[in-house]
């Protein structure tokens, strides 16, 4: 499956992001934002496994998106 995850770079959505590729088969679409409360240091280490990340500019692309939607974003 599929799992397309907004705010994935956080702390909470980071944790996510990990627990899913090291617990599952599923691929991993993170986009987000990349305020001052998130970094990529979280998730550096899986950038050449099942996993792709995304600005939020790049959303747009994913718009005809098909599989699981996880959004752990905040509201600002």
């Amino acid at each position: 499956m599929k799992i397309l995850v907004t705010g994935g770079a956080g702390f909470i959505g980071s944790a996510v992001v990990r627990h899913i590729i090291n617990n599952t088969q599923d691929s991993v679409v993170n986009v987000d934002k990349l305020t001052y409360a998130e970094t990529w240091n979280h998730l550096l280490m899986f950038l050449t496994l099942n996993a792709m990340f995304l600005n939020m500019r790049i959303f747009a692309m994913l718009l005809q998106w098909r599989g699981f939607l996880l959004s752990i974003s905040r509201m600002q």
